[in-house]
């Protein structure tokens, strides 16, 4: 073990005592030993480092102290659904977060919070003191957007149809004419589990008259605000003109002529 390197590494660079034992197969106790020995100088780097990452822990301790300070009425699972809140807009979500308990209960209780004035006035006051953390970029909205345009039902589903063999009275299988088993589609449709898909991405999940109802984001919506970010705001720039329908398409390509047929 070359003692000389890794001493100008811990002295030269960020590195910690623990990764540069774990680094060169080094006990920690004898690294710390030796470097107290010889007087290893740290490198400055890494106390400022560590100053501003001891500062920032304090300064949002401080920040949550202030926040359960001025809504004492609250239980903690209610301050901290409001800081799940802050961070996804879902209630549903939030509430399954600190609560362990089914969707349709999240569903129901965490938009019952959202009516409290004490909870939203929780959540006004930790979206103020942690603005700063919350900013987004162009590119995290063409991201979301992005995402909505290529959503496709199969993301949150199984579908298909399974053969199914016919019985009679007495179990046995019935045969045709032609001596062929019986059998008719029998059509299914599953759900994936939470863990397997992408919640932001569902619009709404409730129950209809036929079973539940999953509706996604206008996809045509989505592709058209990722086309205005991508080309700078401006509608002109994006070489891309959409339609609702084939109707609505013949009718443009009547009044427009068809630029791309040739």
């Amino acid at each position: 073990m070359i003692w000389e390197e890794i001493r100008k590494e811990y002295e030269t660079s960020d590195i910690t005592m623990k990764d540069l034992a774990e680094k060169h197969n080094a006990k920690l106790g004898t690294l710390k030993s030796r470097a107290s020995r010889e007087k290893w100088l740290s490198n400055p780097k890494k106390k400022v480092a560590t100053k501003k990452a001891t500062e920032r822990k304090k300064v949002a301790t401080k920040k949550a102290e202030k926040i359960i300070e001025s809504n004492s009425e609250l239980k903690g699972w209610e301050i901290e659904f409001c800081y799940e809140y802050i961070k996804s807009w879902n209630a549903t979500k939030s509430y399954m977060k600190v609560r362990d308990t089914t969707y349709n209960t999240a569903r129901t209780e965490g938009n019952k919070l959202l009516t409290k004035p004490c909870i939203i006035k929780a959540i006004k006051d930790i979206k103020k003191e942690t603005d700063t953390e919350l900013l987004i970029s162009v590119e995290d909205i063409k991201r979301e957007y992005f995402k909505q345009s290529f959503a496709d039902v199969t993301d949150f589903v199984e579908y298909g149809a399974n053969e199914i063999q016919v019985h009679d009275k007495h179990g046995n299988p019935l045969m045709n004419t032609n001596g062929e088993l019986v059998t008719y589609k029998d059509s299914y449709v599953n759900f994936k589990d939470m863990s397997e898909i992408d919640g932001r991405l569902i619009k709404e999940v409730r129950m209809g008259k036929d079973g539940p109802v999953i509706q996604l984001y206008d996809k045509q919506k989505a592709m058209q605000e990722l086309l205005k970010l991508m080309a700078g705001g401006d509608d002109e720039n994006t070489g891309v003109v959409f339609v609702d329908n084939e109707e609505a398409m013949n009718q443009y390509m009547a009044e427009h002529g068809e630029a791309y047929a040739d």
